[in-house]
Formats: C-alpha cells, structure tokens, sequence
C-alpha cells in the first residue's frame, strides 16, 4: 500500500475503494427528477413513502436483468446482493410489500416513465428510428 500510495494522489485511493456495478451506472441514466415529477402525478398516498416508485422500478429492473423466473427467485437473489443494495437506493424487500406495490400501482406510471425516457432519448438522436 506504501508503494501505491506514492503513486496516486490522496483522491486516486479513495476512488479504488469505491466501484459502481453496472446495474448501478443503469440505474443512474434515469435522473431522479424524472421519478419526483411522475410521483406527485401518480399519487398513491402514504404507502409509497418506504417503497416507492423509484424502488419498485429498481427491484422490477433487477429481476429482469437477472434473468429470475419469479418474483419470489427474484426477491431472493436480490436479498444475495446484501451490501450492495444500498449503493441501489433499496433496503430488504419484503415479498409482501413488492406484491402490494405491483396490485395497487398504476401502470399508467411506468407508460409515462418510459415516454419520459423515450423524449429525452429522441432529443439526442433524432435522426433514429
């Protein structure tokens, strides 16, 4: 450590310690605001202060970029990733919780998240189809 320490700079260490993973930096390319504007849009009322729209996106993303056959294989392998699901913006999530979240939501949130999505997209490349 002595070596590398007289190689790299005080702030070069730091940033070895820490690595985004790639579902994180996924993550990311949704700005937040985005999630914000949806929310006051799509009320749901005191249940999604916990888990909200943002975290049932992340634990539905998860599933399917991990390929799990079920939500409750889905569930369990995302409880695996213990310390990273901070870095996520998620805690443990109960089976019960994600299950009430997916019945009482409305779709119409994740058709708007992806028109948001879409819009922003479509300003960058516009000439694509």
């Amino acid at each position: 450590m002595k070596m590398l320490h007289n190689l790299l700079p005080h702030k070069g260490i730091l940033d070895l310690s820490h690595h985004n993973t790639l579902f994180s930096q996924t993550l990311s390319l949704i700005p937040r605001h985005v999630f914000q504007k949806l929310e006051r849009r799509h009320k749901t009322g005191r249940s999604s202060r916990k888990f909200g729209f943002k975290e049932q996106f992340t634990v539905m993303a998860f599933i399917q970029l991990a390929a799990r056959r079920s939500m409750r294989d889905g569930l369990r392998c995302l409880a695996a990733a213990g310390s990273r699901l901070y870095h996520w913006g998620l805690k443990n999530v109960a089976r019960s919780t994600f299950a009430e979240a997916n019945n009482s939501r409305p779709v119409g949130f994740f058709q708007d998240l992806f028109a948001e999505m879409y819009g922003l997209c479509a300003v960058k490349s516009p000439k694509h189809k």
